[in-house]
């Protein structure tokens, strides 16, 4: 139920800078937060994996750390919409947008990888993660305990470094995992 709101709410969104703009306020400070987390300096190279029709985390992480994002969706609308926004902001240089699946090899390394809340399914993620990918920082969002059954949960014998808790709606928290 939220799920589809979110996306539809994204697409009518993605269509105005007011709205669009708006709609990312609120991440600010959770993509500053995640982006001390990973300990990201501007050479970095950041994977967002489930990045929607508003490319927000992209963009203040472009913003923020002056780092170079590519990120990844399966909805091939989101992707057109994104790239939309992206040209706008002038941005369309430090964020590359791609239809992919996460659940197939990546074919290049990146220093970070955030998983959004909205990407799944989360465990074959993971996998293709640590599968393709070495010594690479993984951010994770994961659901507030009360949107948990809107969301996928991640698997119980992943290794958690350490994590950020965030006063956002439904995201409770973002865990830091290490590829070995």
């Amino acid at each position: 139920m939220i799920k589809p709101f979110i996306r539809g709410f994204e697409k009518l969104a993605s269509r105005s800078r007011i709205l669009s703009g708006m709609y990312m306020l609120p991440y600010r400070r959770l993509v500053r937060r995640e982006g001390m987390l990973a300990q990201l300096t501007n050479d970095d190279t950041v994977l967002v994996v489930g990045g929607g029709s508003i490319p927000f985390t992209p963009i203040l992480l472009t913003r923020f750390f002056g780092v170079d994002v590519h990120t990844i969706d399966i909805d091939p609308h989101a992707i057109k919409r994104a790239r939309r926004i992206l040209d706008r902001m002038g941005l369309a240089s430090k964020v590359k947008v791609s239809l992919h699946d996460g659940t197939k090899p990546f074919g290049e390394p990146y220093d970070v990888a955030l998983l959004t809340l909205q990407a799944e399914p989360k465990p074959q993620i993971l996998k293709q993660l640590r599968s393709d990918m070495k010594r690479t920082r993984i951010l994770a969002r994961v659901a507030d305990p009360r949107y948990q059954r809107f969301y996928e949960a991640f698997p119980d014998d992943i290794k958690v470094s350490r994590e950020v808790e965030h006063r956002f709606l439904a995201i409770g928290k973002t865990i830091y995992m290490e590829t070995e």
